[in-house]
């Protein structure tokens, strides 16, 4: 590995830990539990949260449903060619060419896939 990169990669393997937060009173807290433990509260607590969109309960619904054939196909449809492959090293123009194999093949894909 050159030089640059090696400094690189330690520089970014250190440990990075919050030293101090303010509290919503304005004190400056530098115990690293006291940290820790304001940090666990804002986060469960929403603050970190408020203000952000919300998403109601009918975009929620829309969000979860099951990926559909005419949104795979939109978005394969969508996609620019001639540009690099994505993480499985295939290119756009690949999956626009799976279009001519027909819907069959597009459902299939549906009935695999799992989504997180």
């Amino acid at each position: 590995m050159d030089e640059p990169s090696q400094f690189f990669w330690e520089k970014n393997s250190q440990k990075r830990i919050i030293q101090s937060l303010r509290s919503d009173s304005g004190r400056l807290i530098t115990d690293s539990a006291e940290v820790g433990s304001f940090a666990t509260r804002s986060v469960i607590g929403g603050r970190f949260g408020d203000g952000l969109p919300q998403v109601s309960d009918e975009e929620h619904k829309k969000l979860e449903a099951p990926l559909s054939l005419a949104e795979l196909s939109s978005a394969v449809g969508s996609l620019k060619p001639g540009r690099a492959p994505g993480l499985d090293g295939l290119s756009a123009d690949f999956y626009k060419a799976l279009t001519f194999w027909g819907q069959t093949f597009w459902r299939t894909v549906l009935k695999a896939a799992v989504c997180p």
